[in-house]
């Protein structure tokens, strides 16, 4: 055990064995144990305690010294998994993107041959005088109207 950890836990000790209650103004709320590396005891109550404000300064000065290295590990890890998730979400944001530009250029495509189909049908009804069906009865040729 290094001299800040003695340091930290007599210091936890001494307002444990006060047995201190919440005054707002005289006492601030502290994690025993830090909530960024033991999340699951964040919100315990045993994990929490009531210090001064200069106990509690003197208490994360002590912290960061001793999980120097855990903190940095669990704020290097968080920054790959959010820098990762951000790029999972940028590569589905482009695949989307090129899908939609995809479909708008198959969709122009087959408009374009069902138009094609369209005008050449027409055009060979025209041709071979075959009778149109409309509302205003049965037409030979178009033309002739």
């Amino acid at each position: 055990m290094t001299g800040e950890q003695r340091e930290y836990n007599s210091l936890i000790a001494k307002a444990f064995n006060e047995n201190r209650t919440y005054i707002k103004g005289v006492f601030e709320g502290h994690h025993i144990f830090p909530k960024e590396i033991y999340r699951q005891w964040k919100n315990k109550e045993w994990n929490r305690i009531h210090l001064t404000p200069e106990e509690h300064d003197k208490a994360h000065e002590l912290l960061n010294i001793i999980f120097k290295k855990q903190l940095e590990e669990f704020y290097k890890v968080n920054a790959k998994r959010f820098l990762k998730e951000h790029q999972r979400h940028k590569q589905n944001r482009e695949a989307n993107i090129k899908k939609k530009e995809l479909g708008r250029i198959i969709h122009e495509q087959n408009m374009k041959r069902h138009f094609e189909k369209l005008r050449i049908k027409e055009e060979y009804k025209l041709n071979n005088n075959i009778a149109y069906n409309s509302p205003w009865g049965s037409v030979k040729n178009w033309e002739t109207l």
